[in-house]
């Protein structure tokens, strides 16, 4: 069998093909490349007219309610009553409570309402009650998975705490007793087979604490990382990570106990900080790079810094959702994208005191005196 070798026009057609589709695709990209940065340097939008509608949500005088959403609902809760707002601002249900410190925790449809302090607390998915749980000493704190299932950090009698998770049935499934140790808090992993705790111990003078992760369904932990001079008041899983915010400190772990990233704010003045998904929003004050104010930085799970926001103003509220960061500008919202450049200036005309993603992006709860609106963002 013999090769056919291509006739010369053949091979100098195919060669034209080739050299015009690398210039065709040269071309295309810098396009691309060019709109990408127009993009980038763009003003924010300004919305001097947003859409504002009226919920049936209405704050009583002189009650203060705590509020979270759910993936379909907005949760605002007193000590009277649980209130459960859908996606069309209709009061889906309001329920009767005789909470005296509540306390809420969201993550999909599971919403935990607990009485801080007490033994008693409740987990509701919709707004339907669908199992409520009592421990053995009074709550410290509590969190909620999207599976259902809990976990809390109560009052020791012999040992200073009790780490204590149970499923969406009611029943507990693991206990730790922390001994001399003292928990600050603790979340468990979307699947709920994880945990999270950080504890703390002054003993001596020194302050060490201790990043503790447990699985479930075994008694010894999988990772016991201990740090010094350092404390650690919140632990978050989120989707992959575990972000552990200390007071000068940050670390982001993995699922499986491993240490990705650190942040280091030593001599800068923590006020908040969000996180979702791959970004750990903080926000700082008083901080070396801004004299009074406020300093937003986004970072991703490997710590690295990958915007920074400077703001005039102190914040009131920050959220964060999708690409979308949230927060105050005087009377006005201010989205900014997660390199933290301004997006969007939403100018409201009246204060607003709260504001949270509701539905997506494009959409918020604002909490002016006591009505509860739908912000458009558009």
């Amino acid at each position: 069998m013999f090769y056919k070798k291509p006739s010369l026009i053949n091979r100098i057609l195919k060669a034209f093909l080739l050299v015009f589709l690398a210039l065709f695709l040269g071309v295309l990209s810098c396009i691309g490349y060019q709109m990408y940065q127009n993009y980038l340097k763009r003003p924010a939008d300004i919305i001097d007219e947003p859409v504002i509608e009226d919920t049936d949500m209405t704050f009583e005088s002189g009650v203060s309610y705590t509020s979270t959403v759910t993936d379909s609902r907005a949760v605002f809760c007193s000590s009277e009553s649980i209130n459960f707002l859908n996606l069309q601002g209709k009061n889906e249900a309001s329920i009767q409570t005789a909470i005296s410190n509540p306390q809420i925790n969201a993550k999909g449809e599971s919403l935990l309402v607990t009485d801080k302090g007490s033994k008693k607390a409740y987990l509701y998915k919709g707004s339907k009650e669908h199992a409520s749980f009592e421990t053995e000493g009074g709550i410290i704190s509590a969190s909620v998975c999207e599976k259902g299932y809990s976990v809390f950090v109560t009052k020791g009698d012999l040992h200073k705490c009790s780490v204590l998770v149970f499923n969406d049935k009611g029943e507990e499934i693991f206990k730790w007793n922390s001994g001399g140790l003292n928990v600050l808090d603790a979340d468990i992993s979307p699947s709920g087979s994880e945990i999270c705790v950080s504890t703390v111990n002054t003993d001596g003078g020194m302050i060490k604490s201790n990043i503790i992760m447990f699985n479930t369904s075994k008694d010894k932990p999988f990772t016991n990382d201990v740090y010094e001079g350092v404390i650690f008041a919140s632990v978050t899983y989120e989707s992959n990570y575990v972000y552990v915010i200390g007071d000068s400190i940050a670390y982001i772990y993995n699922g499986y106990g491993k240490v990705l990233g650190m942040i280091d704010y030593t001599d800068r003045d923590l006020i908040t900080f969000d996180c979702e998904k791959n970004n750990l929003v903080l926000v700082f004050s008083n901080s070396a790079y801004l004299k009074g104010g406020s300093l937003i930085e986004n970072y991703n799970p490997q710590g690295e810094m990958i915007g920074r926001c400077e703001l005039l103003t102190d914040i009131r509220y920050l959220d964060v959702k999708g690409s979308s960061i949230a927060v105050n500008l005087g009377n006005s919202i201010m989205i900014l994208d997660l390199k933290c450049r301004e997006r969007k200036n939403v100018l409201l005309g009246t204060d607003i005191s709260n504001f949270m993603f509701f539905g997506g992006e494009s959409t918020g709860l604002g909490v002016s005196g006591s009505k509860v609106r739908f912000i458009r963002i558009k």
